[in-house]
């Protein structure tokens, strides 16, 4: 009889995401939380009792007991916890960035597709209601083709450290900081709703806002897209330690009218030429009382419905590439204080 259901495992679980992800395979009715996998065995025995779960000392003692993989490990380690997972036939949800550089990210996509498994990028905010329905909208012209938007990603420089503090090491991050780490949501989003590739980028850093951070706090990146449009974009550790939440938002200008994205505030807001302002109100309060929560429903939920009909998922790896290559350019601006084309 055909298994309707799919068995997870984590494999590493050094980011915070990986709660998010875990909680909603253990919520979800097709998906089943299996074990985890980490390096660190105090993290690993740590995460089995807080989920109630099996902890393998092994990363190859796991593999029979899933069908995917979720890979929230430090960064440095993705390439080949992914390389693992994929030759031994087990589906992946890696979250972002999938590489630390196109090379690596393109490693893993032919191992992926040499070994016929599924690949889903963990950009969750693709799979908020909001930037769904934003997605629709701009498809649909309504605002008329993007010209400029403007994408802020910003977390308070406490809740890294408290959550994630290896974000801040150079060595688990291939040397790199904010901009590898976390440009990748607003970039991924403004490059998904302009539909073109970015053809250069410009990138300005200030000194370090916190200096116990071994890698770059601050960023702002300019980018041009082959089609004319364009995008900042900040995914700073920009905040102080002040209680308030981070931010998805983006505000788009189309040559119809605008429209702004706020995704902390479950908002989308549209201003159509002359038309009244008018507020959608979005999201499913029982799947959560974040935007992340109803987001990491609708992403597990994709990936379970590709694995079990042969679907491909809304976020894959050659969308990792795209942002790989623009994160790239964004160093060698840095580095040359020049526009680099992409």
């Amino acid at each position: 009889m055909l298994k309707r259901y799919v068995t997870f495992g984590v494999f590493g679980a050094a980011h915070h995401h990986s709660d998010w992800f875990a909680s909603t395979v253990r919520r979800h009715p097709k998906a089943k939380l299996a074990g985890i996998y980490d390096a660190d065995r105090r993290r690993s025995k740590a995460f089995a009792e807080k989920f109630s779960i099996p902890y393998f000392d092994d990363l190859a003692e796991l593999f029979p007991e899933v069908q995917a993989g979720i890979v929230t490990c430090e960064n440095v380690l993705k390439k080949d916890m992914c390389l693992a997972l994929a030759r031994a036939g087990k589906h992946i949800l890696c979250d972002k960035p999938l590489g630390l550089d196109s090379k690596e990210s393109e490693e893993i996509i032919r191992a992926c597709r040499k070994n016929a498994v599924k690949l889903q990028v963990g950009y969750l905010s693709r799979y908020s209601p909001e930037a769904l329905e934003a997605k629709r909208v701009v498809s649909s012209g309504r605002i008329g083709r993007l010209k400029f938007i403007v994408a802020e990603n910003r977390v308070e420089v406490g809740v890294v450290k408290q959550l994630s503090p290896w974000l801040a090491l150079s060595k688990k991050n291939g040397g790199k900081g904010a901009i590898l780490e976390h440009s990748v949501h607003a970039a991924d989003l403004a490059q998904w709703y302009v539909t073109s590739p970015a053809e250069s980028v410009y990138a300005v850093s200030a000194k370090n806002l916190d200096p116990s951070f071994e890698v770059e706090d601050n960023f702002s990146l300019f980018v041009k897209y082959r089609n004319g449009a364009y995008s900042t974009i900040d995914g700073s550790y920009c905040r102080a330690s002040s209680g308030r939440p981070g931010d998805v938002n983006l505000t788009m200008f189309g040559e119809k009218g605008e429209m702004s994205l706020r995704l902390e505030k479950k908002a989308l807001e549209l201003f159509l030429g002359e038309e009244p302002r008018s507020t959608q109100s979005l999201i499913q309060t029982k799947l959560g009382d974040t935007y992340e929560g109803v987001a990491c429903w609708n992403m597990i939920d994709d990936l379970v419905d590709c694995i079990l009909n042969d679907k491909e998922p809304l976020t894959c790896g050659e969308d990792a590439l795209r942002i790989n290559a623009l994160v790239e350019a964004g160093y060698r601006s840095l580095n040359t204080g020049r526009v680099v084309k992409i």
